[in-house]
Formats: structure tokens, C-alpha cells, sequence
């Protein structure tokens, strides 16, 4: 099974080590540092020395969008089973999507589940609105916002020690639980995927 992960942040390296042993990684898609300085992306991290280190083959983007046809062509040269999303905080075009065998997996929450929670930062906003737990899922990525089929879903609470850097911890280890699960029981996990109710 062909196993990619993308992404720009460092949590993808804390992902990468609980999944050690546990789920075959191929390789890691990455972006160009001078991409960093164009968009600002907080938390960022070059993946090409994790990936030398663990042996992984390393794709380096050039374009946060994912718009350049050099980036494309790099693309349709991988063949991919499973891209997992670990801190990519832009949408996947629907070209790359179709482009994956199976699935595309992104992670997302909030203290209010997934459905009522899209968009960027939930994990920040659950602090600062003094929330006292928070419901992560597992989903099958599609062109819309955090919108498509739900493989999983966990809820771990917040203490009054918790800030950002605990949450992403947290988080961090049910996403790889979450992950490994999905991995190790994938026929049956594939037949359950769930279909969030729009109305909410």
C-alpha cells in the first residue's frame, strides 16, 4: 500500500513518530522554504531531512495552492493508494484528489464535532472560548470545506492547563490512533463511512 503524507507544519513530524511501526509511510510531500516567507504559514517545517532520515521518498512542492503544472506533473508521477493531510491548510484540488487511488484523509474538529465546527483554527477558538472538550474526526477529504464522509471520530477533554501546544499534542496522538485503526481494520472501515448531515 502506497502511503504519502502532505504537508507544511511541524505536527506532521510528531504524527510521522506515533505512527512509527504501526502504518508504512512511502513518502512525504512537502513545500519549498521560500514558499514560507510568500504565505506565512506559522509552525512551518521542511520535511526533506525527516524524510532522508526515515529513508522516504520526498516530493518538494513549489506552490502552497497547488496551482503550478510543474507541481502537478510531479504529482501524476507518484503513484498514491492514501494521502494523509497533516497541516496542509489549504484545499486539495478536486485533479489531485482524483488522482489518489482510494482516499485523501484530512483530520478536523471542534468542541462542537466537525459539521458545526469548518474552517481554520477550531483548535485556538475552543481554548480561548474556555471549552472543555473537543470532538476530532478522521474524513474522507472532497473539494468542499472539511465537508466530506466521516471514517472516525474521538473526543478527549481540555484541562485548565491545556493551550494550544497541549491541544495539538492531543490531537496529534488520536489522529495516529485514529489512523492506525482505520489501517489495520480498512475493509470493514471502508464500508462504514458516514455522510455529515448538511442541516447542521
Amino acid at each position: 500500500m502506497k502511503i504519502y503524507i502532505i504537508s507544511t507544519t511541524f505536527t506532521s513530524i510528531d504524527l510521522i513518530k506515533c505512527l512509527d511501526k504501526k502504518i508504512k509511510i512511502k513518502g512525504l510531500i512537502g513545500l519549498k522554504s521560500e514558499e514560507r516567507k510568500k504565505q506565512n504559514i506559522s509552525g512551518f517545517s521542511n520535511l526533506e531531512q525527516i524524510a532522508k532520515k526515515r529513508s522516504l521518498e520526498y516530493i518538494e512542492l513549489s506552490n502552497y495552492s497547488l496551482k503550478s503544472d510543474i507541481d502537478r506533473k510531479k504529482i501524476f508521477n507518484i503513484d498514491i493508494d492514501y494521502l494523509i493531510i497533516a497541516g496542509w491548510q489549504r484545499l486539495i484540488p478536486q485533479w489531485f484528489i482524483d488522482h489518489v487511488n482510494y482516499s485523501v484523509i484530512g483530520c478536523h474538529g471542534s468542541s462542537q464535532g466537525i459539521t458545526k465546527g469548518r474552517g481554520r483554527s477550531p483548535q485556538n477558538w475552543s481554548i480561548i472560548l474556555g471549552e472543555k472538550s473537543f470532538y476530532l474526526s478522521i474524513f474522507e477529504v472532497d473539494s468542499g470545506v472539511d465537508s466530506g464522509r466521516v471514517i472516525d471520530t474521538r473526543k478527549f477533554n481540555y484541562s485548565k492547563y491545556d493551550n494550544i501546544k497541549s491541544s495539538y499534542y492531543k490531537t496529534t496522538i488520536i489522529y495516529a490512533e485514529m489512523l492506525n485503526d482505520f489501517f489495520v481494520n480498512l475493509k470493514s472501515k471502508r464500508k462504514n463511512f458516514k455522510k455529515q448531515d448538511l442541516k447542521k
